[in-house]
């Protein structure tokens, strides 16, 4: 239990001096918010919408190029 106390601490502290947030907010965010997206960053999630988000405007580039080269023969 120590040990998952400390790591979430040092992931708390890292994840604020990096100022990495998996959602924006509009205005101050909580404690638990911050804490949260910490555990987000610290357990990959925010890599994975990242990566997820990345993939997704790859395939709507490859479609819109593909559409216009199906355009441009017809």
């Amino acid at each position: 239990m120590k040990k998952l106390s400390i790591m979430l601490g040092v992931l708390a502290i890292a994840g604020m001096l990096c100022g990495c947030d998996s959602k924006k907010s509009s205005g101050g965010s909580s404690v638990v918010q911050e804490v949260s997206d910490t555990i987000d960053y610290g357990i990959g999630v925010t890599q994975t919408r990242a990566l997820k988000k990345a993939q997704q405007q790859v395939q709507q580039l490859n479609d819109q190029h593909n559409k216009e080269l199906e355009d441009a023969l017809k």
